[in-house]
Formats: C-alpha cells, structure tokens, sequence
C-alpha cells in the first residue's frame, strides 16, 4: 500500500514509514577520470527545494571543478556526481515520517601532499578520520564539553571492490539532540581523489500529546529502518573498475606492503573529540 505524503490528521501510534520501492530503481553509470561508477538509484523529484542530480556519462575532473565543502574551513573540496531525496510517508495521511538524502561527491584534500596516496590503507583511515573530525567534529554541545557526533560507528570494511572501501555511519549523541544518521561509503579513485557516497537519515519529530511540544523518544513513535534499509541496498549496488591509471597508482602505493599490511583494519571505534 502507498502511503500519501499529505498530512490530514495525526498520527497517534508508532508508525514504519514507506518511501520508493528499489525494486524499481535504475541504474546510473559514469566514467570520472576514466574510473567506472554504476549505482542503482529509486527516481527521486524534487523535495526539500534540492533538484535531482544527474552526471554525465563522461567526467574528467580537474581540480577547478571542485566546490569548498565548507566556507569556514577551507580544508576539502567535492565535486557533485549524484545526489537524490525521498520521502518516507506514514499511514492514513499522516504525513511525512521520514527522509533519506543521497549524495555521492568526488573529494579533494586542498594542499594534498602527494607523497600520499589514498590506496594505501594506512593513508585511506587516516583521512577517515580527518574527514569525520572534518564533518562532525565542529558542533560540539554545551559549551565543548560533550560530544554531539559519533563516527564512525559500525565501521565495516568492504572487500567487493578493486581498492580498499569502507562503510559506517555517524550518528547524533541521543543525550544532546533527537536522531539523525549519515551512512557512509569511502573508497579512493586515484592518489588524490576520494569518493564518499552520504546517506543522511532524518526522522520528522511527532508531536503526539500535544501540538506545541514534540515527542522526546522518536525510536518509540518512527522508524528509521526502511530509511535504512533503502540506503543499504543503493549503498550495496554500487560496482567499480578502476581506470588503468588508477590501477597503476594503486600498485604503486601497495608495492612495498605485505598481504596483511594491504586490507583495513577490522576494528575503528568513534574518535573522541571532546
């Protein structure tokens, strides 16, 4: 049953919300630096004031491509590959429940040290790492003395692709602020360029007894599994090939490691921050 997204009465009861079925999704490919991207995507409209993005089948990326992915901190750069919202509805005209926002971004370090290679997968966590303190670092709670983000939780090494890859999420701190979830997948398309596909999760917080204060436990009143499981699957369709040129960086910055030095590590607690 589709659930509608006009809101025409309130919801009263703990509710799943339904968002697009994947079982309709397309494929969308690209070649960026002649790297191979195929990503299997439900139609997304317009939703949130943020237009649908589609990329070329072709991209050869140069550095004054790039966008500041933040004004205050000119530490990163991204460049738009793909980006997609949807909305997840609750039953009986309830309305929105729930919403899931992709975007899949080619990223640059400003002033990247080229000795450094993101194949190497010492280099590949600790630029993890400097990307989540990067995101996630910055808004601390209560004048800095508790930690709003965790990242990464749930750090998943992948070993279905042509490079080191991983996935994780970062989520809110429950003790400051109601929940919110970035799933994400890193993987290095050259020495100097990163792709990070984000899954954000957000919940509508539900005001239930009463219209002016909303409910303090989303986890009893939402679900944020379908959100979940729809990244999940767009997450899991993702394929890779390598450029020749990115396979040779890759060899090169493997050359001198042994079997084991050459995968991630299995274990990457949320870093401290506070």
């Amino acid at each position: 049953m589709f659930y509608w997204p006009f809101k025409l009465r309130t919801q009263t009861s703990y509710t799943v919300p339904k968002g697009p079925n994947f079982k309709w999704a397309s494929v969308v490919k690209t070649s960026i630096n002649g790297t191979d991207l195929s990503l299997a995507t439900p139609s997304s409209r317009k939703i949130f004031d943020e237009e649908p993005v589609t990329p070329r089948k072709t991209i050869f990326l140069r550095n004054n491509d790039f966008r500041p992915d933040n004004i205050d901190k000119r530490e990163w750069e991204y460049f738009r590959v793909i980006a997609r919202s949807w909305s997840f509805n609750g039953p009986w005209f309830t309305g929105q429940a729930g919403a899931l926002r992709l975007r899949v971004n080619v990223l640059r370090r400003l002033n990247h040290n080229p000795q450094v290679s993101y194949f190497h997968p010492r280099a590949f966590e600790a630029t993890i790492a400097d990307l989540m303190h990067f995101y996630h670092a910055g808004s601390p709670y209560y004048n800095k003395k508790i930690q709003r983000w965790y990242a990464p939780v749930d750090w998943t090494p992948l070993t279905n692709f042509p490079c080191v890859a991983a996935k994780f999420d970062a989520v809110i701190n429950p003790d400051v602020g109601h929940p919110e979830r970035y799933r994400y997948l890193f993987l290095p398309i050259s020495d100097e360029y990163l792709l990070r596909i984000s899954a954000r999760i957000t919940r509508v917080l539900p005001f239930i007894h009463s219209s002016v204060e909303a409910e303090d436990d989303i986890d009893a009143w939402i679900s944020e599994e379908p959100m979940k499981e729809l990244a999940d699957k767009i997450l899991d369709s993702l394929r890779v090939q390598l450029s020749p040129e990115a396979e040779q960086q890759q060899a090169k910055a493997l050359e001198s490691l042994s079997l084991e030095e050459r995968v991630l590590i299995k274990e990457f607690p949320p870093l401290k921050w506070v």
